[in-house]
């Protein structure tokens, strides 16, 4: 989860778990102020080098999507 404030982020990614279960390994939160061109780049090269899981589901949705438009087309 991307978020301007951390303290608020991990507060909602708390109140995520606490609903839905999920494991808190599976909902990072990191840092992110679109305002601050510093705190994009920061974010960009975190994120390029700590999500592998996000990466590949990225990757693995694109591939069914493209099933999905072949099977129809």
């Amino acid at each position: 989860m991307a978020c301007r404030s951390l303290e608020r982020g991990r507060a909602a990614v708390d109140d995520i778990i606490r609903e839905t279960g999920i494991d808190v390994a599976r909902l990072p939160v990191m840092q992110l102020d679109v305002s601050s061109l510093s705190s994009v780049r920061s974010f960009a090269n975190t994120f390029k080098t700590s999500t592998p899981l996000i990466h590949s589901f990225s990757v693995t949705y694109k591939l069914k999507c493209l099933q999905c438009i072949d099977a129809v087309g």
